[in-house]
Order: C-alpha cells, then sequence, then structure tokens
C-alpha cells in the first residue's frame, strides 16, 4: 500500500492529503490508483471521484461510462496518469 501510494503522489500528482481523504472514505488500493487516475483526467479531486461510488450511488463501472471510458481502457488511463 505504501508502494502505491509512494507512486501515486510522485509520478501522478497526488498529495498525501488527497490519499488520506481516499483511505478514510475507506477506499481500497485499487480504487485509490483508478480514482486518481480519473481525477488527473477531469481536473478534479480524487475524493470528489470516488464519493458516489463509496456513498453507493454508483458503481464503478457507471463512473467511468459517466467520463466516456469503458472498463477496458483503465489500464492504458492509470498508464497515463503515472506516465508509464
Amino acid at each position: 500500500r505504501l508502494v502505491v501510494e509512494a507512486v501515486l503522489a510522485s509520478r501522478a500528482g497526488a498529495t498525501p492529503a488527497e490519499l488520506a481523504a481516499l483511505r478514510a472514505a475507506g477506499a481500497a488500493t485499487n480504487e485509490a490508483i483508478l480514482a486518481v487516475a480519473l481525477a488527473k483526467r477531469v481536473g478534479t479531486s480524487p475524493a470528489g471521484v470516488a464519493a458516489p461510488v463509496r456513498a453507493g450511488r454508483s458503481s464503478w463501472g457507471a463512473l467511468l461510462r459517466s467520463f466516456g471510458l469503458e472498463a477496458k481502457g483503465v489500464d492504458g488511463l492509470v498508464r497515463q496518469a503515472i506516465g508509464g
């Protein structure tokens, strides 16, 4: 978990406060990665991206579709976010 957070901070530009907010909201590691990548794409906070899912108002699939993405595009989204 710490390694993932270090990569999200150093390569995707997530702040420690953003990562802490995700963890406080109960986001798992895979959810944190996806939230950071989506937030970077749309210019908002990772916690804001994850909020509808964490509150049970949406699924990750529906959220991806709302941003014009499909699940098969997640790998490319994450690679783009971390510069890989």
